[in-house]
């Protein structure tokens, strides 16, 4: 039986980034939104930048100190003068722009957010002669659809869709700045991440596709399933998201230059997964949840990708395991939604 929603999850790494000054991009994020909730546990300088919407404020008992700065990384100025300004030790970026079903197509903001904003930052660090441990929040969606769902580094990249192009380029000049002006820089790969944050913002949270699926559950339903049901995901906890960005930020033995996996290494058919979904709203409501199949919804090549992250390199390089399996995941998830509380 997994641990109860009541289980306080621990963040082993956050403590050794005491007394730094950390400069987190997508601050006001879902991703950015926990990550700061993890920095206000110690002593720390945090400098959030944010563009159109704020970040939540540290609690009042934090012993961090938080800096908000106002910048739009499409800017070309924007990185120089935050950075002389700061001289942060290490760097989140967290920023990303990227198309959605229904949503504005605007590939010059791709561009610019996804690949060139990473480019002028490691420019103005080796300008600046800085060399913070920078962090660059990138995908598994760069694998595409690969030929086994199990993938590691290694696997080739398979890039079908503009963003997964300029995260793709971003990570290749995080690699050129590493090698060539020793600037520690690192990309993670990430997983699919859900998950409720430490202070609960229902928009913020709608905005990651499990959480949504979660949410419209509790309201009723219905649940649909596509032609790509029996696909397999990997899903990643969020405060395991968290504990990766920092374990990264903090390591000595990380490769500077190198992307790393971050995943459960556990997958799940969606159908599986919006089937536990519907058996713990049950459970916990006492209500159905009808599920449907819709066989007329056109797919994008990408939906049909299968993905189970291998986090062998990641873990050899800083210890780093999931803790949270989905299963209990979406429990906590759930019972958050419900109850107003989180981890």
């Amino acid at each position: 039986m997994p641990p109860g929603p009541e289980t306080s999850l621990h963040n082993e790494y956050v403590q050794l980034l005491t007394d730094k000054t950390i400069l987190v991009t997508g601050a006001g994020g879902y991703l950015g939104t926990a990550l700061l909730a993890s920095l206000y546990s110690i002593r720390c300088h945090i400098v959030a930048l944010v563009h159109e919407r704020e970040f939540l404020p540290a609690p009042a008992e934090t012993e961090a100190t938080v800096t908000s700065r106002h910048g739009d990384l499409a800017a070309t100025s924007c990185w120089r003068h935050l950075l002389h300004e700061t001289r942060p030790d290490v760097i989140v970026n967290l920023a990303a722009y990227e198309h959605r079903r229904n949503s504005h197509h605007a590939p010059e903001r791709d561009l610019a957010i996804n690949a060139a904003a990473v480019l002028e930052l490691l420019d103005a660090c080796k300008e600046l002669e800085l060399k913070p441990r920078i962090v660059q929040a990138s995908s598994a969606n760069l694998f595409g659809c690969p030929t086994s769902p199990l993938v590691n580094e290694d696997t080739p990249d398979q890039l079908l869709s503009l963003y997964s192009i300029n995260k793709h380029t971003a990570e290749k000049y995080l690699g050129h700045y590493a090698e060539n002006f020793n600037i520690p820089a690192v990309a993670l790969r990430f997983a699919n991440i859900y998950g409720p944050l430490p202070v609960r913002d229902a928009d913020l949270e709608s905005r990651v596709v499990l959480n949504d699926i979660m949410q419209r559950a509790l309201a009723g339903g219905p649940l649909y399933l596509y032609r790509n049901h029996a696909c397999v995901r990997d899903f990643l906890y969020v405060n395991d998201a968290v504990r990766a960005i920092c374990a990264v930020a903090v390591s000595e033995t990380i490769t500077a230059g190198d992307k790393y996996i971050v995943g459960s290494g556990d997958g799940y058919s969606l159908k599986g997964i919006i089937d536990e979904i519907a058996k713990q709203v049950a459970e916990l409501r006492w209500s159905q949840v009808e599920v449907l199949l819709d066989t007329e919804a056109v797919l994008a090549p990408i939906e049909w990708r299968e993905f189970i992250g291998d986090y062998s390199r990641l873990r050899a390089a800083t210890g780093w395991e999931p803790q949270v399996k989905l299963e209990q995941g979406i429990d906590i998830t759930l019972r958050a939604f419900v109850g107003g509380q989180s981890q």
